[in-house]
């Protein structure tokens, strides 16, 4: 199955879940077990299709993978203004308009 093949599928095992009426508690346990099981099958399935390696997490902090050593680190995204500093007026008072 192809990653977009697999998305879909996981997509559609959420849809029948939520849609799914049990009758009893232990009909739902069994239904959930199945389900979780289908669910971890297909997200392992999709991250082997992308590429990426099994134990690597986006958690922050020291990581190796092989031989290599690297670093993951938090960041933030700074919001970029246009046109508001010192060195870029605006374009009205670039034309004399304002």
């Amino acid at each position: 199955m192809t990653a977009h093949e697999i998305a879909h599928a996981i997509e559609d095992e959420a849809r029948a879940f939520s849609r799914a009426r049990f009758t009893d508690q232990a009909s739902y346990l069994e239904a959930k077990d199945a389900h979780c099981r289908r669910m971890i099958n297909l997200s392992m399935s999709i991250a082997r299709e992308l590429g990426t390696p099994p134990r690597l997490s986006l958690g922050t902090g020291r990581r190796q993978f092989g031989e290599v050593r690297f670093d993951v680190q938090l960041r933030t995204r700074s919001r970029v203004r246009l046109g508001t500093g010192p060195r870029s007026p605006s374009p009205l008072r670039r034309s004399g308009c304002a």
